[in-house]
């Protein structure tokens, strides 16, 4: 039998939350009342500058969501932007007691 050493597979969606997809967005919108349509436009316009790192968060987010005053703080919205929160009951396995996910990668190898 095979021993396996090194596991590889996609972080987005398994160790972590889909991060900011459209569920995400619109719950945001919707908890925060923000007008959906205006919001998804002005994402639509920035995201792939933001994906890339052409733009940093507060760029996105100046442009997105604080272009008009509004009564909540960037910090406060930042809750549902940054929403990727780590599975600590399996990223515990990965680690297996290293504290090192160096190994984790997409894919998978034996």
């Amino acid at each position: 039998m095979t021993r396996t050493t090194t596991l590889f597979f996609d972080v987005g969606g398994v160790i972590l939350t889909n991060g900011w997809d459209c569920p995400a967005r619109c719950q945001a919108a919707e908890h925060f009342g923000l007008d959906w349509d205006e919001f998804e436009e002005r994402h639509e316009l920035m995201v792939s500058d933001f994906e890339i790192g052409r733009k940093v968060l507060k760029e996105y987010l100046d442009r997105t969501t604080f272009y008009q005053p509004r009564p909540f703080t960037q910090n406060e919205f930042n809750f549902f932007h940054l929403g990727a929160i780590a599975a600590t009951s399996l990223v515990a396995g990965i680690r297996g007691g290293t504290g090192s996910l160096e190994k984790v990668s997409a894919g998978y190898s034996q």
